[in-house]
């Protein structure tokens, strides 16, 4: 048996017994079915699965320095557009006014996450945690949240998690509440309501530069041996991001949701003798792509999207940059020069990208 602190989390499914009660065996079975692989398809390492039980999903992530506190956000985020999407995709294909997936439109989720000392005990096949951190997490799932403040969907952090994720000004904003749990005592907590998350991205307009649009220079591919969500970081973060893009000295941030970065983020890259380049994220879909726009010296704006996939136990990513578009016969005529100097630009920005990334990805 072996002891670790990490991140725990649970994502458990509210209103799942009227939902089983008013459904035939079979048919809510398959819909619960599907709305938790909908669940499990979101988790990425970090994050492990600890257990599934019902209607609920048990998520740990160690404290090994691979999930920061933005990580950790995004992933709570994830799994709730994930369960949402799959509730308005069961909705959307009801047959009749009896359909039982109708009902699912009844269903929501709640995300409980909490820090603390946790074991690993094997037990038959299957690894099972324990601990009292794992004991107050399933008693906090246990709440009046949506009875106290209209709720449905939200999650509920504890303050030994928020101080942990190190985002103090984001959860300032949140209410908060205490949690009694028998034996355990009082529990300070931070409700986030999730609703708007997925109505946000719902509503968001997507730009993703695709392989087949003309591409401003070739494609840039780069395999690296850490999970999405610790590339996702790496190519996101401004501490990172002065080491792989060449000659970037110092990258500084506004925009940002109390400290949590988002669509609308700005960060302005300082290459040094006064040249600053304004760099504004366009598309924000973390583990998967983010999209910025490029405000270039020359008054040519460029698309970029870097994009993670997994293969494997790592992620290759794919850098690409549009082509600047540029309307009009003349104008193409004079902007061709311009073009042609961004092409050299850019090729020496990302010239030493993959052996820095992969150096970043090895450190740890």
């Amino acid at each position: 048996m072996t002891t670790h602190n990490g991140f725990l989390l649970i994502a458990d499914i509210t209103g799942y017994t009227n939902f089983l009660a008013n459904t035939p065996t079979d048919v809510g079975g398959r819909i619960t079915a599907d709305l938790l692989d909908g669940l499990i398809e979101t988790i990425n390492p970090p994050f492990k699965v600890g257990n599934i039980a019902g209607d609920a999903v048990f998520v740990y992530a160690p404290d090994d320095g691979n999930a920061s506190g933005q990580t950790v956000l995004e992933a709570v985020d994830s799994l709730y557009c994930a369960f949402a999407d799959r509730v308005c995709a069961l909705r959307f294909g009801a047959n009749c006014p009896d359909d039982p997936a109708l009902l699912a439109g009844a269903l929501d989720l709640k995300v409980v996450v909490h820090y603390g000392e946790y074991a690993i005990n094997r037990i038959g096949d299957r690894e099972e945690l324990s601990g009292s951190a794992v004991v107050a997490l399933h008693r906090l799932a246990k709440n009046t949240v949506t009875q106290d403040t209209g709720h449905s969907g939200y999650a509920m952090l504890t303050s030994l998690a928020v101080d942990h994720m190190q985002l103090k000004a984001f959860f300032e904003e949140l209410e908060t509440r205490k949690e009694e749990i028998e034996h355990l005592g009082e529990i300070d907590t931070y409700v986030y309501p999730l609703a708007p998350v997925w109505e946000r991205l719902r509503r968001g307009i997507r730009r993703f530069v695709e392989k087949s649009e003309p591409l401003l220079i070739e494609e840039l591919n780069i395999d690296l041996a850490v999970p999405p969500c610790r590339a996702w970081e790496l190519c996101t973060e401004p501490q990172y991001r002065t080491q792989w893009i060449s000659g970037v000295k110092d990258i500084s941030t506004e925009g940002s949701d109390h400290g949590r970065a988002g669509i609308g983020t700005v960060q302005y890259c300082d290459h040094g003798d006064g040249m600053v380049v304004p760099v504004t994220v366009t598309d924000w879909r973390p583990f998967d792509y983010i999209s910025y726009q490029i405000e270039t010296p020359l008054g040519l704006m460029v698309d970029q999207t870097i994009e993670m996939q997994p293969i494997g136990s790592g992620t290759r990513l794919a850098i690409r940059c549009a082509k600047p578009s540029v309307e009009g016969f003349i104008a193409r005529w004079k902007s061709r020069n311009k073009i042609d100097t961004l092409c050299g630009i850019f090729e020496g920005l990302y010239g030493n990208a993959d052996e820095t990334l992969n150096r970043l990805a090895h450190a740890g």
